[in-house]
């Protein structure tokens, strides 16, 4: 199925779809038996769920649940052949894990106690692992604006995004195409608290990039993390005659407010 037509159908039932847009995409389906099955599982997702009562399921059907989830995680893994962070999870797949979730609870009964809040977070915990894993397919996405799309769903999520989804931000500033796609990779980042992991990855970046608009990007993004380990790289850029002269005055701003 084409991955345009499937993040569609995504963006219909999160409601980012304008009027016409929703329109195109039902003459689309038309077409497509295949997205049109796909989207009746979507609508059959968000009524069964609609009509939920939440009861914890048992300590084998958690456990069930992810085990089933960590070998979906390694068989995208094993056979990925774009990049070591590429899962190629598609919304197929994002549908089966809702379908499990509603057979998992159907049937219960309401419970007006502690028993029935822990549920709800842990299926709103699962839910959360289960979106972390379509951003990341989306990150990989061949068309760059749905890779900068996905950019600007994590930057929503920033406080509680997992280190996997920070390495493949890294990953896309270090290795995609397209500027833009890299200067938004960057910016996600830097909304980031602070940490090794970001700060590091921005550093190496800096070092092997040659667009002054991202060159621009990952020092202010220094800046605002307040990386003061990137100094000596900052007074490197000011050394290099390749460097135009706004990318150098801009290091030697970064580099006094950092001291």
């Amino acid at each position: 199925m084409n991955s345009n037509i499937e993040t569609r159908i995504q963006a219909y039932f999160d409601h980012e779809l304008s009027e016409a847009e929703k329109q195109h995409l039902k003459a689309d389906l038309a077409d497509n038996r295949e997205a049109l099955e796909l989207f009746e599982a979507y609508t059959r997702i968000y009524q069964e769920m609609d009509q939920i009562t939440w009861e914890s399921p048992s300590t084998n059907l958690k456990n069930n649940f992810n085990d089933w989830l960590l070998n979906q995680q390694e068989e995208q893994l094993a056979t990925s052949t774009k990049s070591k962070f590429s899962l190629d999870f598609s919304w197929r797949s994002a549908a089966a894990i809702g379908l499990l979730l509603i057979d998992a609870c159907l049937g219960v009964v309401l419970m007006k106690n502690q028993q029935q809040q822990a549920e709800i977070a842990f299926l709103a915990k699962e839910m959360q692992k289960t979106q972390q894993l379509l951003t990341l397919s989306m990150l990989d996405q061949p068309s760059a604006s749905q890779r900068i799309k996905a950019m600007s769903k994590v930057q929503t999520h920033a406080q509680s995004i997992d280190p996997q989804i920070i390495e493949a931000l890294i990953d896309r500033l270090l290795n995609d195409e397209n500027v833009n796609v890299r200067s938004t990779a960057c910016e996600a980042l830097s909304q980031f608290p602070a940490s090794q992991q970001v700060i590091l990855g921005l550093i190496q970046a800096l070092e092997s990039e040659i667009e002054p608009l991202v060159q621009i990007s990952i020092i202010e993004a220094l800046v605002k993390l307040k990386a003061g380990q990137a100094i000596p790289k900052l007074e490197d850029l000011l050394q290099r005659d390749t460097i135009i002269p706004v990318v150098k005055d801009q290091a030697a701003k970064g580099i006094e407010v950092l001291i």
